[in-house]
């Protein structure tokens, strides 16, 4: 039997993977696991998260909340100025004038100038 004739054996997936990561990516990954670990079982650590998760949810449920007015209200001013209704004619520049002057940084001046009325 030949020494050549011998197939080399087949390694693991999963070594390939690994042996391609650089090592520093090693070392922060294990570094981050440690801290997570010390944070998640120390006492004050979790006083800490159970008073930011309260404070995290009323975020979101306030940004959700605050896109969907968003959404409403940008729908109704770009219904209002393609309108063909008189009234909503008459208010739709005003409306869009107002939302744009309200969020704006630029002064109030530079948006009438550039509007169409």
């Amino acid at each position: 039997m030949d020494l050549a004739s011998i197939p080399a054996p087949r390694r693991h997936a999963a070594y390939g993977f690994f042996s391609r990561l650089p090592y520093w990516l090693l070392v922060a990954l294990l570094l981050g696991v440690l801290i997570v670990w010390r944070t998640l079982t120390n006492d004050t650590y979790a006083v800490i998260f159970s008073a930011v998760s309260r404070g995290l949810g009323l975020t979101i449920y306030v940004t959700l909340v605050a896109y969907a007015g968003a959404l409403v209200v940008g729908l109704l001013i770009g219904i209002a100025r393609v309108s063909k209704n008189r009234i909503l004619f008459m208010s739709r520049s005003s409306a869009a004038h107002r939302c744009l002057c309200c969020c704006s940084t630029l002064p109030s001046s530079a948006h009438r100038r550039s509007l169409p009325l």
